[in-house]
């Protein structure tokens, strides 16, 4: 005889407690949470949980299984406790650095897919207009130039990442050579976490191989920054300084790209406040949208053009919970104070006729629209997630 209990037992008492959770979080998805943890203690499918109901576990598989249900119990997201997620079909090493990869940003992957792949489309007719013109006719004059793209505030890289690899796997197919395509796209992407980038270059040599992962370099510093040449030194800026209007003062850039993408903080502080209760755990750097970790109070400007008055003249929370150029005024409450700054330094560094695709909350969407076009952004789209909600802007210049 023995007291040890089968899987299907563990699956059965797993998923009743998870439902019966004080933590409303907690009790989302009871069933799906069970297996995913006992697929990650016992190194399975969920395929073979479903065809080993009977077998019986070993007392260190219960202890493991155990601990790992008590951290959901506590709050923990499932994705932090297995160290993976999985986001636009490929898996991600995730941990409590980063933020969780979420259904609703694979929108901003493939409206940038979608848009890559249309600029590709394009230049291939001019290259084969020009062929038929002859070389000399002026016509095609994309002809042979890699396609760039940024990615802001890249945490786990699953944005940058999944963008490339959904681009390699559409231009090895066109040509038949994964190496040549690998030479057409690059990307930079920049996060102000050292230790987000660790996680990101160990998602790119994993998801992208070594050679992939050659087309996409990773920058530490605040949103653009690290993208501007500071001085006649050329290189590479580890923060950025605000101007009048916005920009990085003194700064250029050191590419101009075809393509942004971000899905920076953009949560009101209040709103973190309270989403942190249920002990999700993930970092506060990467909701807080008011409060700008990259600014100490009383050491910059950082109204990004506050000739523009109104709620986008909201200051900047600092670290420490003052206003980032040291007044005693209005902070910002609306989640878009990183926005602000953002916006301008994007504009630097896109192409003209380039794009801008930002995620952002359905509570915000529409004034981070707003200020996009005071910015001098056109035809801007909000799009709407699978729920219905304001979640993506598309914007232009």
């Amino acid at each position: 005889m023995t007291d040890r209990r089968n899987i299907g037992e563990i699956r059965q008492s797993a998923r009743k407690r998870l439902a019966d959770a004080e933590n409303q979080f907690v009790r989302q998805t009871p069933q799906l949470d069970a297996d995913l943890i006992l697929c990650h203690v016992l190194g399975v499918s969920r395929t073979w949980l479903f065809l080993h109901n009977d077998d019986v576990l070993t007392t260190e598989q219960e202890a493991a299984i155990e601990a790992a249900l008590e951290k959901r119990l506590g709050g923990l997201p499932v994705a932090y406790i297995t160290g993976e997620k999985e986001f636009y079909g490929r898996t991600f090493f995730v941990t409590q650095d980063v933020l969780i990869p979420k259904p609703d940003t694979e929108l901003l992957v493939e409206k940038a897919v979608a848009y890559a792949k249309a600029a590709f489309g394009a230049r291939a007719s001019s290259e084969a207009e020009r062929s038929r013109l002859g070389a000399d006719s002026g016509a095609g004059v994309e002809v042979g130039r890699q396609f760039r793209f940024a990615d802001i505030c890249t945490g786990s890289g699953c944005i940058a990442i999944s963008v490339l690899a959904e681009l390699f796997a559409e231009l090895s197919g066109q040509d038949g050579c994964a190496g040549d395509a690998f030479e057409r796209v690059h990307a930079d992407a920049t996060d102000i976490s050292a230790v987000a980038l660790a996680v990101a270059r160990k998602n790119a040599e994993a998801l992208l191989g070594c050679e992939g992962a050659r087309s996409l370099q990773f920058h530490e510093g605040d949103l653009c920054g690290p993208l501007m040449a500071c001085g006649s030194k050329g290189g590479a800026c580890g923060g950025v300084s605000q101007s009048a209007d916005g920009g990085a003062s003194g700064n250029e850039p050191i590419a101009k790209y075809d393509m942004v993408l971000s899905n920076p903080p953009y949560v009101p502080a209040t709103v973190t406040d309270e989403l942190l209760k249920d002990g999700r755990g993930e970092p506060r750097l990467a909701l807080d949208g008011d409060t700008d970790s990259a600014l100490q109070s009383g050491t910059t400007s950082c109204d990004t053009d506050s000739a523009l008055g109104g709620d986008f003249a909201q200051g900047v929370r600092a670290a420490d919970g003052k206003a980032a150029d040291g007044s005693s005024g209005e902070q910002s409450s609306d989640g878009l104070a990183i926005i602000r700054r953002l916006i301008p330094q994007v504009k630097k560094i896109l192409l003209p006729g380039g794009v801008f695709f930002m995620e952002t909350g359905e509570y915000n969407a529409e004034k981070a629209a707003e200020y996009l076009s005071k910015c001098g952004f056109t035809d801007i789209v909000i799009h709407r997630d699978l729920a219905g909600q304001l979640r993506l802007v598309e914007s232009h210049i």
